[in-house]
């Protein structure tokens, strides 16, 4: 079985627009993180790793959809539960060469991140995507 390199960068899902609060995302990240920007695009620096995030309010396009959620280890209503999202946020590590372990981390921890608290516990974050690599 072959494997491509790591992704240097994952989909984030959300059934609505994201508005993206640096202060809370900076706070959930925890010590050491710092985010700057406003509610499109984010500066994401923790210890050791920089990420950008930018928000699209529109669905991932269908060609990328297809080529992921048909090989997604996921029961059939969570892969329709992702098809159905209305905007996304695209997560990028910064830097020269693979992410590596650690890198692939702070993709995930900044994705996490991103899903902001809301009072009746029901986030518009529906979940994470990543390109196939094999």
């Amino acid at each position: 079985m072959s494997s491509g390199p790591a992704p240097a960068a994952l989909w984030v899902l959300f059934r609505d627009r994201p508005l993206f609060d640096p202060g809370a995302i900076a706070a959930a990240l925890g010590e050491g993180a710092s985010v700057e920007g406003g509610e499109a695009l984010l500066s994401v620096r923790l210890p050791d790793r920089s990420l950008r995030v930018v928000s699209i309010d529109a669905p991932l396009p269908k060609a990328v959809l297809d080529q992921c959620l048909p090989v997604a280890h996921l029961r059939p209503d969570q892969k329709e539960e992702l098809a159905s999202h209305a905007a996304h946020a695209l997560v990028v590590h910064e830097g020269e060469g693979q992410p590596g372990v650690d890198g692939l981390i702070a993709l995930y921890r900044t994705a996490w991140a991103l899903r902001g608290d809301v009072p009746d516990g029901k986030s518009s974050m529906l979940g994470v995507m990543n390109a196939v690599t094999s």
